[in-house]
């Protein structure tokens, strides 16, 4: 519960907040298709080929409500050859053989809607289906986006697979406003009966939710991301986490009340 005071001009401004929860109605997995070649042209034509095995895997599941989403191109340049002796070379103080090709990916995501309709069993049941064809088809799972983002602020965190996502948080926000303002009415009410006054109409309302979580710094949205909950991804202003379970809806309001006089007025 938020603190309050009297302010200096007529009126009591109070804090208030109030949470309720979301089921999640789909879950996401992120998916690459990765090619390389050293030629320019060997590479475009596997590329193809590994993004089309990979729709073609996912379309003959026939699952309801499954879509595949293009998520974006990479063309970088890769290390071809023998990794391992590559590692071993670079320990060893030796000059690799080295062997420059050409990598691309296409990253894709699976999306599939109704989760909340489903069982926990059914849905663990849906991703490891879904998982076991994405490593039939040969495209990695994970989001790398997520990596990078930790390791730049040398963050350890696991490459989460699945995401639950809440597309519509509405009416939990509804609720926890609702919560919130009767949080806030409390501690005026409660402020009012210390200074032996009553307590008037609303002046004005502030909510303060949204400002405190554009006010954070990127490490701690990096931090709430990894270990808690709310947007999965620094850029997706959904409501997601990487376990099924309800996800909270918070909110913080600011309340300023007037303050009655004896004879009835409002001051």
């Amino acid at each position: 519960m938020s603190g309050a005071s009297l302010a200096d001009e007529v009126g009591i401004s109070v804090m208030g907040s109030g949470e309720a929860s979301v089921k999640p109605n789909r879950l996401e997995i992120d998916l690459k298709a990765n090619a390389s070649a050293e030629l320019t042209g060997d590479a475009v034509v596997k590329y193809r080929d590994s993004v089309r095995r990979a729709k073609e895997a996912f379309e003959k599941l026939k699952i309801e409500r499954l879509s595949i989403d293009d998520r974006g191109l990479n063309v970088a340049s890769s290390i071809g050859g023998d990794q391992n002796g590559y590692q071993i070379a670079i320990r060893n103080g030796q000059q690799p053989a080295t062997k420059n090709e050409v990598g691309i990916s296409k990253a894709l995501r699976l999306s599939i809607t109704g989760i909340d309709k489903l069982s926990e069993e059914e849905i663990v049941t849906l991703v490891a289906k879904l998982l076991d064809t994405a490593k039939d088809a040969g495209v990695a799972t994970g989001s790398d986006s997520r990596s990078a983002m930790a390791a730049r602020f040398g963050v350890s965190m696991p490459n989460s697979m699945v995401t639950f996502v809440a597309d519509d948080a509405s009416a939990a926000m509804k609720k926890a406003s609702e919560a919130a303002f009767q949080d806030a009415k409390q501690n005026a009410t409660r402020l009012a009966d210390l200074a032996g006054v009553k307590l008037g109409p609303v002046l004005w309302v502030e909510d303060t939710s949204n400002g405190a979580s554009k006010d954070k710094s990127m490490q701690e949205r990096l931090v709430s991301m990894v270990y808690g909950m709310g947007t999965g991804d620094l850029e997706d202003s959904r409501l997601s986490a990487p376990t099924l379970v309800e996800i909270p809806v918070k909110v913080s309001v600011r309340v300023r009340f007037a303050i009655q006089s004896p004879s009835g007025g409002s001051k």
